[in-house]
């Protein structure tokens, strides 16, 4: 999946392997503190066995060229002599180049730290666009609080972030394909120092072919590629903007298990609660008529794990999910909230300045203790070379 992500064309594959070589020619000459916000990167690449396929040059983990990088597979060589002009992130910025050559092999990415410092600080907005949707055309589907989540998310952040936010949503019949596509037009207005924050909540779910889709109004529940928002979809608003501070929420979680030869899909309807007033997030319950192990809800959470954690590698975004251990994300009723969202509404109030990372853990840990353990999002605390203040 993420070799088709990324475009890979694995027809061309060769017997062998070679490691193409890339680095930036012009590395010495580079002052490691400047005051003005263009660069030019004099980039050289080559390989002695295969010829190139593509390159990227990466700014604080963000690609420059899109997540698929630029294509020089139709110049048939195998070396590349470029000069690329870049505009620096206020402050640090750490740049990174490499090439990857027709196997798919890419160079070792060596650093360059270049420290950029205005006469006079550069503006920082910050764009929110958030989507909710608890109501679809096929009620027996609805939620409770989904649309409240992204309005009461849209209320802490103005309050945290005053006249420097600028904020779009998408409510239920609202929730098409085809608008949040269109989101992506007011994201590319951005500038290298803005914030991104996309917020998502409503129902996650899962193909046959373990595709993982979100909710639209029109989704159909028992094949979301039907009408479904693709994770591709929302993550390529991510893609190719000006903005490299990108974070997204999702709280949403699968539908339950989708084997169908295992497993007997029956119906959830918002009606399911628990003695604490809990409903899911899922839009199916599987009942399994065999012994045969559960593999889809397994799956599920770690195809969740694997592409949100991916996605730092890619867009430069750091995702974080309500992705359940257990059947779902919850809504509870004592919070009027999903608890995602909940428990990330409760660290900004609690918290007056808060990294990335630090999100991450937080919401982690407390969501787990809302929920006893029966939701586990996905909040790996893996190294990353850049944190950044959300606020």
């Amino acid at each position: 999946k993420r070799i088709k992500k990324l475009g890979v064309d694995t027809s061309s594959f060769r017997s062998g392997y070679a490691v193409p070589e890339a680095d930036f020619v012009n590395r010495a000459g580079v002052n490691k503190s400047v005051s003005s916000e263009n660069l030019s990167l004099h980039i050289a690449g080559l390989d002695s066995t295969y010829n190139l396929d593509r390159i990227n040059v990466w700014i604080n983990e963000v690609p420059v060229f899109g997540l698929k990088g630029k294509s020089i597979r139709s110049s048939n060589t195998k070396t590349i002599d470029i000069t690329v002009p870049v505009v620096l992130s206020q402050g640090e910025n750490r740049i990174e180049t490499s090439v990857t050559n027709v196997n798919g092999t890419e160079s070792y990415r060596m650093p360059m730290l270049v420290n950029y410092n205005p006469v006079l600080p550069q503006k920082e907005n910050t764009y929110f666009i958030g989507i909710g949707i608890d109501k679809f055309s096929d009620s027996l589907y609805n939620l409770k609080y989904s649309t409240k989540d992204i309005r009461d998310l849209c209320v802490k952040l103005k309050a945290k972030f005053g006249h420097d936010i600028i904020i779009d949503t998408l409510f239920n019949e609202n929730v098409t394909v085809n608008n949040v596509r269109a989101l992506k037009q007011k994201l590319l207005n951005s500038t290298v120092n803005d914030k991104v924050i996309i917020s998502y909540s409503g129902h996650g779910l899962l193909s046959k072919d373990y595709d993982y889709y979100l909710s639209t109004y029109t989704v159909n529940f028992a094949k979301p590629e039907a009408n479904g928002l693709s994770y591709d979809e929302l993550e390529s608003l991510l893609d190719s903007i000006p903005a490299r501070k990108k974070l997204m929420l999702i709280d949403a979680c699968h539908s339950g298990e989708v084997d169908k030869d295992e497993f007997r899909m029956t119906q959830l309807s918002k009606a399911v609660l628990d003695s604490n007033n809990v409903v899911s997030k899922g839009g199916v319950v599987t009942n399994t008529d065999t012994t045969a192990a559960k593999l889809g809800l397994q799956n599920s959470f770690e195809l969740m794990q694997n592409l949100f954690v991916n996605v730092g590698k890619s867009t430069g975004a750091t995702i974080i999910s309500a992705a359940a251990g257990t059947e779902f994300a919850l809504e509870k009723g004592i919070l009027k909230n999903g608890v995602f969202t909940y428990s990330v509404m409760e660290a900004m109030d609690k918290y007056p300045a808060m990294k990335i990372s630090e999100l991450k853990k937080i919401v982690g840990a407390r969501v787990e203790q809302l929920t006893n353990g029966m939701q586990k999002p996905t909040s790996r605390n893996e190294a990353i070379a850049v944190d950044w203040n959300l606020w």
